[in-house]
C-alpha cells in the first residue's frame, strides 16, 4: 500500500454540448464537430487546417479512460450518422452513431437480436465495435461485441473511404477494437440471429468459495458475471446457458433489474453519501441496499439478450455519475487475483478510509481471435470492474487498483483501465501490439489518430 496521500491533482472534465455542422470548441482546446454525412466527414479528415490532429471519433462519450480527448485538436461526434441501411435474417447494416439499445429495438420488431454480449446498451455501435465493449460472454459467441462485425467502412486519417470484410480475415482482425486508430467508422454490419432465450440460475457465495470455484466457472459452457462485495465477504454469482424452450420472463422484471442496478442503486448511494458523512455508517447502508437489491435482481430466473439489450435503464457507466475502471485476467491466475483483490480493498480501506461504495462487477470472456486487441486473445479470462460514486480519493485508488492489476499479467482495455503503464502495455498485448503499429503506419504515417494518451501508453 503506498499509502493515501494525492498522487495527482483531480479536476472535472467538462463535457462538450454543442452540436452543429460546424466546429466549436471544447474547454477552449478542443474543436468539436458533428458530421451528418459521410462525405462531412470525409472533408473534416482532409482539412487538418481547420480541423487540426489530433482526430478522435467519439460516440457515446462513456470512456473512463482519456482515450478520446483531442487536446488542440478535433473530437468527431458521430451522432448524427444513426440511420439502420437494411436488416437480413442474418445481418444488420447500421450507421456507427446509433445507440446499441435504440437497433436492439429495432431488430426486435423482426424477432430479431443481436449476437453478441455487452453490459453497455446506451453505447454507439461504432464505439462498441472500436473499443473494449464487453459482456458476460455465452457459449459460441467472442469474448468482445466487436466479434460480432462482418463487415465495416471507415473513413481513413487521409479522408479516403476503405471497405473491409470476412473476405480479408486479418485485415477485419484488426479493424475490430482498433480504438480508432486506424480511422473514423462510419458504417458496421453486424451478425444477428432470431431472438434466443436462455435460463439464469444465481447463486450466493463465499469469496474463498468464489475463488475456488474459478477454475470450474472457466471450462463450463455458460455465461458468467458476479458481484462482488468485499466487505461483506458475498459474492453473486450468475450463470445463464440458452434453453429455446424457456418462457421469458416479461419487460416489467427486467426494466426494474435494470432500472435496480444501472440507476436506483447508484443515484441512492450518492445520496446516502451527502447525507451521512460517517464512513461506516454509510457503508453498513449502502452494502445493506447492494444486498437487497441482489435478492430482487435474482428474481428474473430467464430471459433473451432482446430483452436485455433494449433495457431502457441500461446505460453505460457516465464517469460523471458512477467512475469506474476496469481490467482483465487470465483464467489461470484468477482464483488468486480475487484473494488479492478483496485484501488490497480492505488494506487500503484501513489506511485511507477509502473503499468503494458499489460491488466490484465481472463477467467471463471466452477466448477471442477475431479482434487483434481483444483482452481475452490467448484464453478465457475474467474482468474486475471497480465501481465507486464519490470522487474523495479515487483516483489514487485507482492508481494502487493498476499496480495490483499490472502484477498478476492484468490486461488493460484503453478505453476502460486507469491507470495503466506502457510496460504494462506492451506486455499483455506483445507482438500483436507491433502488428497492430504496423497497420496505422501504413493507414495514418503522420500520426492524425494518435493523441497524447495514446502516444504515452503506445510509444508511437
Amino acid at each position: 500500500m503506498r499509502g493515501h496521500a494525492k498522487r495527482a491533482a483531480h479536476a472535472k472534465k467538462a463535457r462538450g454540448k454543442k452540436d452543429g455542422r460546424a466546429n466549436g470548441h471544447l474547454n477552449g482546446q478542443e474543436h468539436r464537430v458533428v458530421p451528418g454525412s459521410v462525405q462531412e466527414l470525409q472533408a473534416i479528415l482532409r482539412d487538418r487546417k481547420q480541423y487540426p490532429a489530433p482526430v478522435r471519433p467519439v460516440g457515446a462519450g462513456s470512456a473512463s479512460a482519456s482515450c478520446n480527448a483531442a487536446a488542440g485538436g478535433t473530437v468527431v461526434d458521430m451522432k448524427r450518422l444513426d440511420n439502420i441501411i437494411d436488416i437480413t435474417q442474418n445481418s444488420v447494416v447500421v450507421q456507427a452513431g446509433m445507440r446499441l439499445h435504440t437497433l436492439a429495438g429495432a431488430l426486435a420488431e423482426h424477432g430479431l437480436e443481436l449476437a453478441g454480449s455487452y453490459d453497455s446498451a446506451d453505447r454507439t455501435v461504432g464505439g462498441a465495435v472500436s473499443s473494449a465493449c464487453l459482456g458476460p460472454s455465452m457459449p459460441d459467441e467472442g469474448g468482445t461485441f466487436a466479434s460480432q462485425v462482418m463487415a465495416l467502412k471507415l473513413v481513413t486519417p487521409q479522408g479516403s473511404l476503405l471497405t473491409i470484410d470476412e473476405s480479408r480475415q486479418q485485415a477485419l482482425a484488426a479493424m475490430r477494437m482498433s480504438y480508432g486508430l486506424l480511422g473514423v467508422v462510419y458504417e458496421v454490419t453486424l451478425r444477428v440471429r432470431p431472438i434466443t432465450p436462455f435460463i439464469a440460475h444465481y447463486h450466493t457465495t463465499t469469496i474463498e468459495q468464489f475463488a475456488e470455484l474459478a477454475p470450474k466457472l472457466a471450462v463450463v459452457n455458460h455465461g458468467i458475471k458476479y458481484y462482488l462485495m468485499p466487505f461483506r465477504d458475498r459474492v453473486y454469482l450468475e450463470r445463464r446457458c440458452y434453453e429455446r424452450a424457456a418462457e421469458q420472463t416479461s419487460k416489467l422484471k427486467w426494466r426494474l433489474k435494470d432500472w435496480m442496478e444501472s440507476s436506483a442503486l447508484p443515484k441512492l448511494a450518492r445520496s446516502v453519501a451527502r447525507a451521512v458523512p460517517v464512513g461506516a455508517v454509510r457503508y453498513t447502508l449502502v452494502d445493506g441496499f447492494n444486498e437487497a437489491a441482489q435478492a430482487l435482481m435474482s428474481t428474473v430466473s430467464s430471459g433473451s439478450k432482446s430483452l436485455e439489450q433494449t433495457g431502457r435503464f441500461r446505460a453505460f457507466y457516465d464517469p460523471s455519475d458512477i467512475r469506474y475502471s476496469t481490467w482483465c485476467f487470465p483464467a489461470q491466475d484468477f482464483a488468486a487475483v480475487v484473494h488479492a483483490y478483496v485484501g488490497f480493498c480492505k488494506d487500503y480501506y484501513r489506511s485511507s478510509g477509502f473503499r468503494c461504495d458499489m460491488p466490484t462487477i465481472g463477467c467471463k470472456l471466452v477466448p477471442e481471435n477475431q479482434a487483434l486487441l481483444a483482452p481475452s486473445f490467448g484464453g478465457t479470462a475474467f474482468t474486475l470492474t471497480a465501481l465507486c460514486t464519490h470522487e474523495d480519493e479515487w483516483e489514487n485508488f485507482l492508481i494502487d487498483f493498476a499496480a495490483l492489476a499490472t502484477g498478476h499479467s492484468g490486461v488493460p482495455l484503453f478505453n476502460q483501465s486507469r491507470g495503466a503503464s506502457r510496460a504494462c502495455v506492451a506486455k499483455a498485448y506483445g507482438s500483436r501490439l507491433e502488428f497492430m503499429h504496423k497497420i496505422r503506419r501504413q493507414l495514418d504515417p503522420h500520426g492524425v489518430m494518435v493523441n497524447s494518451y495514446f502516444s504515452r501508453l503506445l510509444a508511437v
